[in-house]
């Protein structure tokens, strides 16, 4: 009766490690809510950004500022966007477009596509999180990128950006 109790004791402890790993998967968890849902669609969206750079201006620490204004789609594969810079009267249009393995990118102002390095493209999968963040949610589960801190109902993943494989 003893080893019978202690065996179901040591069953109950499995299963019961396993469920808490089970409900501890963060990333699957999201991915499962958030990237898989819409594999096989696509969302858009609007959108409106001000931004102030320091640029090549006539006096140091001069802020050049702009808004922004465009569209996006895409999926957890894909991204398309297309947006529009204003900058006092001047406005310049630019469209980017990015799939799993290749990127098109059409700068403001500019007429021909922009040379792309492979740091460009690597880095164009962090960029895009702010418009859609499946697609980032969608590369650290295909990288498997599993959360280095977590508490509580919260969790962090972290990845570098130039390491190797990213």
């Amino acid at each position: 009766m003893d080893k019978l109790l202690k065996l179901i004791l040591f069953i109950i402890f499995i299963l019961a490690s396993f469920q808490g790993i089970a409900q501890n998967d963060y990333l699957a968890s999201s991915w499962k809510k958030q990237v898989k849902p819409i594999e096989c669609q696509y969302l858009t969206s609007g959108f409106t950004e001000k931004l102030s750079e320091l640029g090549h201006n006539f006096y140091p620490w001069q802020q050049t500022n702009y808004q922004s204004n465009g569209q996006i789609w895409g999926n957890a594969n894909e991204f398309a966007k297309q947006d529009t810079l204003k900058d006092g009267q001047q406005m310049y249009n630019s469209k980017t477009v990015l799939s799993q393995n290749e990127i098109l990118f059409l700068d403001f102002g500019d007429e021909k596509l922009f040379p792309v390095t492979k740091g460009m493209f690597k880095d164009q999968t962090f960029k895009t999180a702010r418009y859609l963040p499946t697609r980032i949610l969608d590369y650290f589960e295909r990288q498997k990128i599993h959360a280095t801190n977590k508490s509580g109902p919260f969790a962090a993943s972290v990845a570098n950006c130039n390491e190797k494989g990213l």
